[in-house]
This record gives C-alpha cells, structure tokens and sequence, in this order.
C-alpha cells in the first residue's frame, strides 16, 4: 500500500514469526512455537480430543499398575516378573484407550 508520504507499507495476511538474532537457539524456539500453533489454529477455542483420549489412556494404565508396587525400587531389575492383578474391565478399559490413541494417531 502506498502511504501518503511516498512510503510503501507491506502487510501480510497471515501470521508471522520473527525469531531475532538476540535470541539463542532461533530454529528450536521458532520450531516450538509453530508445533504450538499447528497443534492449536484450527480448535477455535475448542479443547483438542487428544487431550480427553491422552487423558483416558493414563486413567486406563494407571489402573493397571498395582498401588502396592514401588517402580523405583532399583534393586528389582527390569526382567524381574510382577504378579498383576487386574479386572477384565481395567484391561478392557485400557485396550479401549489404547485404540482410540493409535486411532487418532493414524
């Protein structure tokens, strides 16, 4: 647009990130903040489903982890079998959860 002055003014129509040099690690903070907005700009305000199905997912896991179980007790190895004891309906949940993760993720 051309400005009473003589001066040319340019505008864009859609957004625009400027990462300055006075910034360290400009391609991290710029790449951040458009994982930021690609993961917002079409919710419209709208919570994202992923948020409910990630929610849904640790509920479901959580309820398969005994609660007398202390994970970090590092003198028990990683190979080392734990008795479980789940209901159906916890393995169901957590396999309904799981579906509907890799779902979305497809």
């Amino acid at each position: 647009m051309r400005n009473d002055n003589g001066s040319t003014t340019f505008s864009l129509i859609l957004p625009t990130l400027l990462v300055t040099g006075y910034l360290q690690d400009q391609d991290k903070i710029a790449q951040r903040v458009a994982e930021i907005l690609n993961a917002h700009w079409d919710s419209h305000g709208q919570p994202d489903p992923r948020d409910a199905q990630t929610a849904q997912l640790a509920a479901a896991l959580r309820g398969l982890v005994p609660t007398n179980l202390c994970t970090s007790n590092a003198n028990v190895a990683d190979d080392a079998l734990v008795p479980i004891d789940a209901t159906m309906g916890e393995v169901r949940a957590a396999v309904a959860a799981l579906a509907a993760t890799e779902a979305s993720n497809a």
